[in-house]
């Protein structure tokens, strides 16, 4: 058979060993897609490796980037944390970011009987401890509440929930896909945090472009001049906060919640960089890196 190209996409980095393997056995034009980094992670410190293993996998990882032909990554975060390891070429390494599929946000919804009054904030995903929590339950509690909903998705770590369990949390844990776009779909506002680990700059969370497919305004809460910031800002969907913003937070709640009470939108999106993050768009782009 005759094949352009090979693709091999991590994690598990396992994976780029493999592309590597039929690279040398069969010469093939290979695209490394590395969707996280690899020895960089910010978890890779619960694992316990002895030092020889470590140097083994900074070889590995090298070999990758070296050997393959093309290089895709997330963030411009993590293409600038790849050229620091050995000989790659910057013309190699190509910023494809994760998108959003514009058909998910077509099918037909079933749609929960809301209170007008009701102002809906969804988060859809995982929160552990790494995802600081504290300013969006210290503006909550500056606030009237009594018609905020909160409605979380996924895998919440105890002590977040604990927080925000007076301010009518209702958690539903792991749902098929099609109920998580529903909660997006519902809701007035989103929240996004990024955890507050090194090199949290580079992380663009999966769900920031579903959340940008919705069109929901988003509560971005991370480092503002990250790479997620970034894309937020340019869509013209959400406001920035840092972690320690829990103020300006409190004013951009009571602005959303005014503005629905109002029939009024507080942001227009830009509909034409949001559509830069579909996957069919996102899917054209590799394509053009085809030899």
């Amino acid at each position: 058979e005759h094949f352009d190209a090979v693709i091999t996409t991590s994690p598990p980095h396992s994976t780029q060993l493999i592309g590597r393997k039929l690279k040398q056995k069969f010469s093939i034009h290979w695209m490394a897609d590395l969707r996280d980094p690899w020895t960089d992670i910010y978890y890779d410190d619960l694992f316990p490796q002895t030092k020889w293993a470590k140097r083994k996998d900074l070889r590995l990882e090298r070999s990758v980037l070296e050997n393959a032909d093309d290089l895709i990554v997330v963030s411009e975060s993590i293409k600038e944390l790849f050229l620091k390891k050995g000989n790659v070429s910057p013309t190699k390494v190509h910023v494809i970011p994760n998108g959003f599929d514009e058909k998910d946000f077509s099918q037909e919804i079933i749609l929960d009987s809301v209170s007008p009054s009701e102002f809906r904030i969804a988060y859809t995903g995982t929160l552990s401890e790494h995802y600081p929590i504290e300013a969006f339950v210290g503006a909550l509690n500056q606030m009237d509440t009594s018609k905020i909903a909160l409605h979380f998705v996924g895998k919440i770590n105890e002590k977040a929930t604990e927080l925000l369990e007076p301010y009518s949390l209702q958690l539903k844990g792991y749902v098929p896909h099609h109920e998580s776009i529903s909660e997006l779909l519902q809701a007035d506002a989103l929240l996004l945090i990024i955890p507050k680990i090194e090199n949290n700059e580079g992380i663009l969370t999966g769900k920031l472009f579903e959340y940008l497919g919705s069109r929901k305004p988003i509560i971005f809460i991370g480092p503002p001049a990250g790479d997620a910031a970034t894309i937020v800002r340019e869509c013209e969907n959400g406001k920035i906060f840092d972690y320690h913003q829990t103020d300006e937070i409190t004013r951009y709640l009571n602005e959303l919640i005014q503005a629905k009470a109002e029939n009024r939108s507080v942001h227009t999106p830009n509909e034409t960089r949001i559509e830069e993050y579909s996957r069919k768009n996102l899917a054209l782009r590799v394509k053009a890196m085809l030899p």
